[in-house]
């Protein structure tokens, strides 16, 4: 089960490579970087997850996207803190939108603080 764990990543890994060969063109393009990074946390590969997040951040800025699978990811990994100012991002960059944001999330996250 380990091994086909590794090939897995793998496999993403080489997803990944085309993905942002895919996004270079294009400063503004992160889609391909999200359903990575939203891939990663899937696999439970925080840490790749992490980067494909903050690469798309750095990218678009404004875009609510990165800063919501950073904010799950911290929040799996029980650092509260992360997660609360990396939610509350999340929900400042879709006020005025009509997203609909979890917000109960952040309450338990508060509460657990």
């Amino acid at each position: 089960e380990e091994g086909d764990t590794r090939q897995t990543v793998h496999t993403i890994e080489n997803i990944g490579s085309e993905l942002k060969w895919l996004n270079e063109n294009a400063d503004t393009r992160i889609g391909g970087l999200i359903a990575l990074s939203k891939t990663y946390r899937a696999l439970g590969a925080f840490d790749k997850a992490v980067g494909m997040a903050e690469i798309a951040s750095q990218r678009s800025p404004y875009r609510y996207e990165p800063y919501e699978i950073h904010a799950s990811i911290a929040a799996a990994r029980g650092e509260n803190q992360a997660a609360i100012a990396l939610y509350e991002k999340v929900i400042s960059l879709t006020r005025h939108t009509g997203i609909e944001v979890n917000k109960e999330i952040l309450a338990k996250l508060r509460t657990n603080n």
